[in-house]
């Protein structure tokens, strides 16, 4: 009985000395209604060094020499990203940047297979890029002005 009044008597003192009250995330962050505006700067920088380094046939430099060497699954992660910013992939101010991505990796493609250069795992990502692209980028938009009659996977 002794040790139970102890044991009591400890977690209480335990209880009274923790410190200052800790508060949970605010639940409308945890469901996403608000966006922290820290989060949202690093997102919107991001989204502005993705477009200030993709080269004009649509990718971006991955250190590897040559085209096609693994940069299809950067290209499909950047089309996931351009896509979760909220903008219309049509006529939304990434659009030019979108559309390139997917036009190049298409033109990356193996024309028997359809397979992305790179190891699978860059494949992976590439075709996770353009299946987030399927439902979303209008197919006509995506081609006006570009030559399509050499472009693989159409």
């Amino acid at each position: 009985m002794l040790m139970l009044r102890l044991l009591g008597l400890f977690l209480l003192l335990n209880l009274l000395s923790a410190g200052p009250v800790v508060h949970a995330q605010d639940p409308q962050l945890r469901f996403g209604t608000q966006v922290a505006a820290e989060v949202e700067s690093i997102y919107s920088r991001g989204l502005e060094w993705l477009t200030d380094n993709q080269t004009d046939q649509g990718n971006w430099e991955t250190g590897h020499s040559g085209h096609g060497v693994g940069d299809t699954g950067i290209c499909g992660m950047a089309v996931m990203a351009f896509l979760a910013s909220g903008e219309d992939p049509n006529f939304g101010r990434y659009t030019e940047n979108i559309h390139t991505a997917i036009r190049y990796m298409i033109g990356q493609q193996k024309e028997i297979t359809g397979y992305l250069p790179g190891s699978m795992y860059q494949h992976g990502f590439a075709m996770l890029g353009l299946a987030e692209a399927y439902g979303a980028v209008d197919e006509v938009r995506l081609w006006e002005g570009h030559d399509v009659s050499n472009q693989r996977g159409i």
